[in-house]
């Protein structure tokens, strides 16, 4: 027999009520159960998992403040250091108290860096003694060739009788070896090293006659006392003359002048010689730009590239190109002031 059981619930005030009536025997089963009763486990696993959330929140601050002790932090410290050796801060020095694998790179940093200031040392004290040392062989670079040039010179007038002539010629040769062979000083001012050029431009415009001549800008009041290396502009000149101006007939021209830019003052010298072929230029830019140049036929202008470069840095020195007046174009970079980092911060 099929009996007929209908199922009921409702909700009143805090509780549940649940009501199973039989309609075969007329009979109602009813059953309260609280609220709080029935949502207690709820309740339990709600607060297990927020205290589940809570200590996972914890851990993953804990493991970050961590992280960030024990990799970022000394690691961060380590990059900065190589940054600032980088830019060639090579005196910096980590101080740390750790004994793990950062403490040993730690150390390892500061050895690398104390030896590189040790190398560094080493290298400029050698450097400084191979430019003082290409100096007083510049200043013994009176050839023979020149000297005989200007007595043969002096020769010739006395010979037309030009007294006024010698005396003016014998005391631009007085003033030029005074210079040349002064031993007192490695380093002279801009305007004393103009003098010296423009004393060996006289004797040579005086040598050469009207065939050549000069146009020369003074140099800038607030520049003149820039402190340069001795025989710095003069070898430049003389180049001009042997393999510029040498086979011009006439209308041979010589042009000095200067220009500022930013922090930099740059001497130019330029010619209308007509013997510079592409390849001789682009082998003197190649001989400019390496740090050892190949000695060759332009010695001269090649130990003044490198002496500007030992003084003031890499970024300095000289410069050649293909002057607008057809010849040859040597552009002297100077700092415009005389006091600059030496050249091995460039170098480290």
């Amino acid at each position: 027999m099929k009996r007929l059981v209908s199922v009921q619930r409702y909700r009143y005030d805090d509780s549940f009520y649940y009501s199973l009536y039989d309609h075969s025997n007329n009979f109602r089963l009813t059953a309260n159960i609280p609220n709080t009763v029935l949502m207690k486990p709820i309740h339990v696993y709600s607060l297990l998992l927020w205290l589940l959330f809570v200590v996972s929140i914890v851990i993953i601050i804990l493991f970050s403040l961590w992280t960030y002790r024990m990799i970022h932090r000394p690691m961060s410290i380590l990059i900065r250091g190589f940054k600032k050796a980088e830019q060639g801060q090579t005196g910096i020095f980590i101080t740390h108290s750790r004994r793990d694998e950062f403490g040993y790179l730690y150390s390892r940093f500061n050895e690398m860096l104390k030896h590189l200031n040790t190398l560094i040392d080493e290298n400029y004290v050698q450097r400084i003694r191979t430019g003082e040392a290409e100096l007083k062989h510049l200043q013994s670079q009176i050839t023979p060739h020149f000297l005989y040039n200007s007595l043969f010179s002096i020769k010739q007038m006395a010979e037309v009788e030009n007294v006024e002539l010698i005396k003016e010629f014998s005391d631009y040769l007085g003033q030029y070896f005074r210079y040349m062979t002064r031993d007192s000083a490695q380093e002279v001012t801009l305007q004393q090293e103009q003098e010296h050029a423009l004393v060996y431009l006289a004797i040579q415009r005086i040598r050469f006659g009207a065939r050549i001549r000069a146009e020369v800008d003074e140099i800038a009041a607030d520049c003149r006392d820039i402190k340069v290396p001795r025989v710095l502009l003069q070898p430049i000149i003389e180049n001009v003359f042997e393999h510029g101006l040498k086979q011009k007939s006439s209308n041979g021209l010589l042009k000095m002048s200067c220009e500022k830019v930013e922090h930099t003052l740059t001497i130019i010298i330029e010619d209308n010689g007509d013997s510079l072929s592409e390849d001789k230029l682009n082998l003197l830019q190649r001989q400019f730009s390496e740090q050892n140049a190949i000695q060759g036929e332009i010695t001269g202008l090649l130990n003044v590239n490198q002496r500007l470069r030992i003084k003031f840095g890499s970024p300095y020195g000289l410069q050649a190109e293909r002057s607008c007046l057809g010849g040859l174009c040597v552009r002297v970079n100077l700092p415009l002031k005389g006091d600059v980092q030496d050249a091995t911060n460039d170098d480290s």
